[in-house]
């Protein structure tokens, strides 16, 4: 696939986004890790930065919450000195209900006010100190105001400019590649017209998206034809000790940026990523799973697959081993469980099958 959008990036005389320089050409972990465009000034080599390779039903979740309370015990850290970034809220929930338990405190105490168990976005609003009034979020309140300030059926501009900004590339170059992936993306003038009302309309009235928690956090500005510049980052990183990411192979360029400046507190002692390239599924809104396999070369993987039984996970590693590029044995043992693997006619016979008429 890489292969691919470079052919295309030469044909149509794209530039790569700046946070990329190199595609991995052979296996994973051998010399061509992309390298991350981070903020100037990080010092990583006086902390423990880990990367953990989960594959399906490994256990990282309970490796983590396991790991951090090892870490707090030995270290007498309060709850407040360990971060754990998710990605969505009901991440956030599952590992503070079993943090909380572990810990011998409330839900709320994790997740509010100085608690650090939460999304990168939701840091970044509380370290810019920007209000949540202020936010436009992802339902329909947003929606609403989209419409009304921006124009009915803009939406796809707009996902558009999220695209290009969680690449840290131009409106354009977003655009030339949603044509040559899908063949379908909104008229390139039409759209660039939407997202400058968008951004108008954020300035008139005070609002600022997920993205822009982020670019203020990381420092980096955005403009539709340049992609983005780098500025002076918005408040202070909070006084952890100890970082953890989870599903990081889902990270974006921009998230990335924002995870590399929670690091680089000088209180942080320890960074831990767990994640699988293998289950990256947010490629298409920016995500690249080399991001986070290019923190450190310090990399250990979870030996079972406590989830799937032999002739499962052996046909899933088939599946795998058919990628032209990026395909590694990570040497994961399957679970000691029976299972099979069936052919079904169709996919409606097969959910009846699986979990019965009445569930449908």
């Amino acid at each position: 696939i890489w292969g691919l959008l470079e052919a295309g990036w030469s044909i149509l005389g794209l530039k790569k986004s700046p946070y990329i320089e190199k595609a991995p050409r052979t296996r994973l972990g051998h010399g061509e890790v992309c390298r991350v465009w981070h903020s100037e000034g990080a010092k990583m080599s006086d902390k423990e930065v880990e990367v953990v390779v989960g594959t399906a039903g490994s256990g990282k979740t309970r490796m983590l919450v396991e790991e951090l309370t090892s870490i707090k015990r030995r270290r007498n850290f309060a709850a407040e000195q360990i971060a754990m970034i998710t990605f969505t809220r009901m991440g956030r929930l599952e590992f503070a209900t079993r943090l909380a338990a572990e810990w011998g405190c409330t839900v709320e105490t994790l997740t509010r006010g100085d608690g650090n168990i939460r999304t990168a976005h939701s840091i970044a609003m509380r370290q810019c100190g920007i209000e949540h009034d202020d936010v436009l979020g992802d339902g329909k309140p947003a929606e609403r105001w989209i419409e009304e300030n921006v124009g009915p059926a803009t939406s796809p501009a707009i996902a558009l400019w999220d695209v290009a900004r969680n690449r840290g590339c131009s409106l354009r170059d977003a655009h030339r590649r949603e044509l040559w992936l899908t063949g379908d993306a909104p008229d390139y003038l039409l759209a660039r017209k939407a997202v400058e009302r968008y951004e108008r309309s954020k300035r008139l009235h005070h609002k600022h998206d997920y993205h822009d928690l982020l670019g203020k956090f990381a420092g980096v500005a955005f403009d539709i034809d340049e992609g983005h510049r780098r500025v002076t980052a918005a408040g202070l990183p909070p006084e952890i000790g100890v970082l953890a990411v989870d599903e990081a192979q889902d990270s974006s360029p921009l998230v990335d940026l924002a995870c590399r400046r929670l690091s680089e507190a000088s209180t942080v002692k320890r960074v831990i990523l767990c994640g699988d390239p293998f289950q990256a599924v947010h490629a298409f809104a920016g995500g690249d799973y080399r991001l986070f396999l290019g923190w450190t070369e310090n990399r250990r993987t979870m030996p079972r697959s406590w989830r799937c039984p032999p002739a499962i996970y052996e046909y899933g590693e088939r599946c795998l081993r058919r990628m032209k590029n990026g395909y590694f044995d990570r040497g994961v043992a399957a679970a000691e469980h029976d299972g099979d693997v069936r052919v079904a006619r169709d996919i409606d016979s097969a959910l009846r099958q699986s979990v019965g008429e009445s569930r449908l």
